[in-house]
């Protein structure tokens, strides 16, 4: 995808820059009884927000489990326990198989069959969110922040991320700033996100071979993230 790249208002060198792999739990698809939501806005009752999420999550028992902020749905992947992470995967297996006529289906061709998982990275510089994950996006997106020129991360008119690489330097732009850095850097940020996904992949391979009763769990998991290598 392609969009024209906003002026920019910032140029800034050296940052500490980190890409964060997260997921996106929606509260209400965790309730396990009939909830009704606030009547308010965020903004102007996040604490009764804050009350229904965590209800919804503790319904299907993810009673520790804190967001990168309040009243956000996204959780860094390395702070799932394996108990909550089974529990994500789980839900996310059952409300799939709900479209098939067995699991086997899907475990026949995982690559084809096999839900995406909803997240998507954190562009952090000096541990501040510059860009998150919105609608539609997920850990899959990982191929685009190691190939492509224009990510996006949501349906908003500034959600997008521009990525020009040129004379072994990469300038990212987001909304009206600027971060560049060598390629060299740019690569690392992307290969240590990469690390974080194998190890995901492996601790969730583990908990689908019991999830499932399965032996190739770890080949299902991978088959969630990366589908068109």
């Amino acid at each position: 995808m392609r969009g024209r790249c906003p002026p920019l208002e910032k140029m800034k060198k050296n940052q500490d820059i980190k890409l964060i792999p997260v997921l996106e739990l929606q509260p209400s698809a965790f309730s396990k009884i009939e909830r009704e939501s606030p009547k308010k806005s965020y903004l102007e009752a996040p604490q009764e927000w804050i009350n229904y999420n965590q209800k919804c999550y503790n319904d299907s028992g993810l009673k520790n489990i804190k967001p990168i902020e309040q009243l956000s749905w996204l959780f860094k992947i390395d702070s799932l326990s394996n108990q909550e992470l089974k529990i994500i995967l789980k839900d996310l297996i059952d409300n799939t198989v709900e479209d098939f006529d067995s699991i086997d289906e899907i475990l026949n061709d995982p690559i084809e069959y096999a839900p995406l998982i909803p997240g998507g990275y954190l562009f952090v510089v000096n541990n501040e969110i510059k860009s998150e994950p919105g609608c539609c996006c997920g850990l899959e997106d990982i191929s685009e922040w190691k190939d492509s020129e224009t990510i996006a991360t949501g349906h908003g008119d500034d959600d997008f991320v521009y990525i020009h690489k040129e004379n072994s330097q990469v300038n990212i732009s987001i909304k009206k700033e600027k971060f560049i850095l060598s390629e060299k850097s740019y690569n690392e940020i992307v290969n240590a996100a990469e690390i974080e996904i194998e190890k995901f992949i492996d601790k969730s391979g583990e908990l689908i071979n019991e999830i499932l009763k399965i032996e190739n769990g770890k080949s299902f998991a991978k088959a969630m993230i990366y589908k068109w290598e």
